[in-house]
């Protein structure tokens, strides 16, 4: 492959690659709940980081030690809640 048509694929991959970090879709990260709190919020430990006061979907009930999936809705993780169990 001669180096002008790399440097073009390369750019195309890096044009491409940041225009999907840009995109606004839902995503799951999985966690284990460590805490139920009184206000039947939960606290999630994910990968050594503690997520506190999750909402879990309505007729969700957890365990603490359960595994859990928490999804980010439209790519915002401000906007996130306790989808399902694992």
């Amino acid at each position: 492959m001669k180096s002008e048509q790399k440097a073009i694929l390369d750019a195309c991959r890096i044009i491409v690659e940041n225009q999907i970090k840009n995109l606004k879709y839902n995503y799951y990260i999985d966690g284990v709940v460590i805490k139920k709190n009184r206000d039947g919020t939960y606290n999630i430990k994910n990968s050594g980081n503690t997520f506190e006061n999750i909402k879990a979907r309505t007729g969700l009930t957890l365990n603490e030690g359960g595994s859990v999936q928490i999804m980010i809705k439209n790519g915002d993780f401000n906007n996130k809640f306790i989808g399902d169990k694992i």
